[in-house]
């Protein structure tokens, strides 16, 4: 992988990040922060339970790793927080939720 591509997802990833800080709808649904300033390819976050669910009143932590060919490959994303769900093993990275954040970025 090139210098380019790496500098093209950090620039997609701190674009991302800033229209999502700008987003008060977006932030009572979910959060989505870096783990530190010297990794953009690292995230964490959390996900409120939807209201009218058995997750209702729930806060689900999630680490989230994003790949150097962002936004040509999607983050991964992986529960902490230990969730009981038809869609989501221990094997599996949920990206249903973040594909919703991040395509709400894509232009």
């Amino acid at each position: 992988m090139g210098d380019n591509e790496s500098v093209l997802a950090t620039k997609r990833i701190q674009r991302d990040l800033q229209a999502f800080n700008l987003d008060p709808t977006a932030q009572t649904m979910y959060n989505i922060e870096l783990v530190s300033e010297e990794n953009m390819f690292q995230l964490k976050g959390h996900i409120h339970g939807p209201p009218d669910t058995p997750y209702h009143g729930g806060i689900f932590h999630l680490a989230i790793r994003i790949p150097k060919e962002y936004p040509f490959q999607p983050p991964k994303v992986e529960f902490i927080t230990k969730i009981w769900h038809p869609n989501i093993s221990e094997y599996q990275c949920l990206s249903f939720y973040l594909s919703l954040f991040f395509s709400y970025f894509i232009y």
